[in-house]
């Protein structure tokens, strides 16, 4: 896990920082999006949500909640924490950014996720 980590560091803070790159990470572990900008939760090629992962996380119903609910008490805790603490870079979700639109800011990192 530790490399994993590293990899996600690298990739945060030398893309998304310090180039300012959208990044797209289709990822098999939670642990990996987690800190995100938005996520992308797609269930047989349909969207089925996209948002901030902590609003995913408390929203009643969503699929993201769900997911992470599955890892058992332990990692969800750990997990949320993990999204709140990523939360001041963020800006925020405007409604159309729901189709996946950019809002055409260049100066906004946003870094999409799909579960």
């Amino acid at each position: 896990m530790k490399t994993d980590e590293t990899i996600v560091k690298l990739v945060h803070d030398e893309l998304r920082i310090k180039r300012k790159c959208t990044i797209l990470t289709v990822a098999h572990r939670v642990e990996t999006i987690i800190q995100a900008d938005r996520i992308l939760v797609m269930r047989d090629g349909q969207v089925m949500e996209y948002d901030q992962p902590r609003t995913l996380l408390r929203k009643q119903g969503s699929e993201f909640a769900s997911l992470v609910n599955s890892l058992g008490q332990a990692a969800s805790s750990r997990l949320l924490m993990m999204a709140d603490a990523s939360v001041s870079n963020l800006r925020p979700l405007r409604e159309d950014d729901s189709e996946g639109r950019d809002d055409g800011d260049d100066d906004a990192t946003t870094d999409r996720a799909v579960v």
